[in-house]
């Protein structure tokens, strides 16, 4: 009965064992069913352009981010003020080659100037830009008693150097708010006369030995290798070196000054929309005839009257007038010195867009048969006639008086060929007679050759 009871007992523990693991398994079953995983199937879909949609505006937004910290608005508005300076020294004859610095780090480059005539009185002048306004920051007669400038690029450090007298002086200054501030100055004195030798070393205003001298100008210099002159062209990088006794210096060519239609164009390839389009500064021709007239005044280009040259001042001046002989739409210059009275010659000058060249002299210009008329007599009674034909002036011929054995009078003709036929006097006064009627009609009426005139008519 004892083995009976005891069979009945572990059957029924086996079955409630039974039971309760199947009680347990069945949320796990609920859980893993198909339903569940085909709702997930449907959803996947779905589910894909929800994770997309967020990662897209991510990106889009970093790349606009991007692309603002990236691509900063740079500041061109030094392009006009340089512009308007180039023209300013261009045509007044101070320099004619120009460059563009990099002294410090800012979006403003500096303006560097230079005179190609050599040392004369400012031949090298530095600009930059501050508060919206132009600065000339330096100017040294370039070349003349160890005068120069020195710079290293995106430093902020410029070396101004002079030599005169036996005082040898390297100041280093920097461009603080438009202005060059003095940062350090070396300053060496040597006077050897075989009687009182004098040498002496100075770092600002403190005297020093010769020894601390070099070492602490080495220590500045050192901090600043290479330094580029901008004296003289072509431009020089110069590498300082210091053997404990010596300094040395090696110099190599990196480069050279722009022409003033080259900076011209450089400048108006940034200008700003809205800037620097005036009538003005498009049409080169007339800076080419500012910078003419300004260099007779100052007596660097000479006038002419009966194969003699004239200065401005040794004329008692000039007059200027503008007329377009070639039909270019370009005007010619012409002017002519005082000195000749009423039959006024004019030199023709033309534009090369840089510059001015001298294509003659005339007297006047017949516009409707299109011909240059010439009094070219000095001992002589000389008259030429040229041609203007594809905007060249050529000469056609000439009449004039000569003295040929066989000739009947003294008057004749004569062609490009130097062919000479005798004519008469009655041909020759017909000629003067259609001369001075030319000279009366299409004669020029210039005006004074002034500073205030040249701007009136030329901007």
């Amino acid at each position: 009965m004892k083995k009976k009871s005891l069979a009945i007992l572990l059957s029924g523990l086996i079955i409630c064992s039974v039971c309760a693991c199947g009680k347990k398994e069945e949320p796990v079953a609920e859980v893993e069913t198909p339903v569940v995983e085909e709702a997930t199937e449907e959803e996947k879909p779905t589910e894909p352009e929800k994770v997309e949609e967020p990662e897209a505006t991510e990106e889009a937004t970093e790349e606009a981010t991007e692309e603002v910290e990236e691509e900063p608005e740079k500041d061109y508005s030094y392009a006009p003020l340089y512009l308007d300076e180039v023209e300013k020294l261009y045509t007044s004859g101070k320099a004619d080659l120009f460059l563009l610095i990099n002294v410090d780090e800012d979006d403003i480059p500096e303006l560097a100037a230079l005179n190609s005539e050599g040392p004369c009185e400012d031949n090298l002048f530095l600009y930059t830009v501050y508060d919206g306004d132009i600065v000339l920051l330096e100017s040294v007669t370039a070349g003349f008693d160890g005068h120069g400038i020195e710079f290293a690029e995106g430093k902020n450090i410029i070396k101004l150097g002079s030599s005169m007298g036996g005082y040898n002086t390297d100041e280093f200054k920097k461009i603080v708010h438009g202005e060059l501030e003095d940062v350090i100055a070396f300053t060496s004195v040597g006077i050897f006369d075989g009687v009182n030798d004098l040498e002496e070393y100075y770092i600002n205003d403190k005297e020093v030995s010769g020894k601390e001298f070099d070492e602490q100008e080495w220590s500045y210099i050192s901090e600043y290798n290479p330094l580029i002159m901008i004296s003289y062209n072509p431009l020089t990088e110069c590498t300082y070196s210091y053997d404990g006794d010596h300094f040395k210096s090696d110099s190599k060519e990196i480069g050279t000054y722009m022409s003033v239609g080259e900076i011209m164009e450089e400048l108006k390839k940034v200008i700003p929309d809205g800037d620097g389009d005036s009538e003005e500064k498009s049409e080169s021709w007339k800076m080419s005839y500012k910078k003419c007239l300004n260099d007779i005044m100052n007596g660097k280009e000479y006038l002419e009257y009966a194969g003699d040259a004239f200065t401005y001042n040794d004329a008692s001046g000039a007059l200027f007038a503008l007329n377009d002989i070639t039909g270019d739409d370009i005007p010619e210059l012409l002017v002519a010195p005082k000195i000749s009275g009423d039959r006024l010659v004019w030199k023709i000058y033309s534009s090369t867009g840089e510059g001015y060249e001298n294509k003659g002299t005339m007297s006047f210009y017949d516009s409707e048969n299109k011909k240059v008329y010439l009094d070219a007599s000095m001992s002589f009674e000389e008259y030429k006639i040229f041609n203007v034909e594809n905007n060249r002036i050529e000469l056609e011929g000439s009449y004039g008086e000569g003295d040929v054995e066989g000739w009947t009078t003294p008057w004749y003709k004569c062609d490009t060929q130097d062919n000479y036929v005798n004519i008469s006097e009655d041909e020759m006064n017909a000629f003067r007679s259609g001369f001075n009627a030319g000279l009366e009609k299409y004669g020029i009426k210039g005006i004074d050759l002034t500073k205030e005139n040249i701007n009136k008519e030329l901007g």
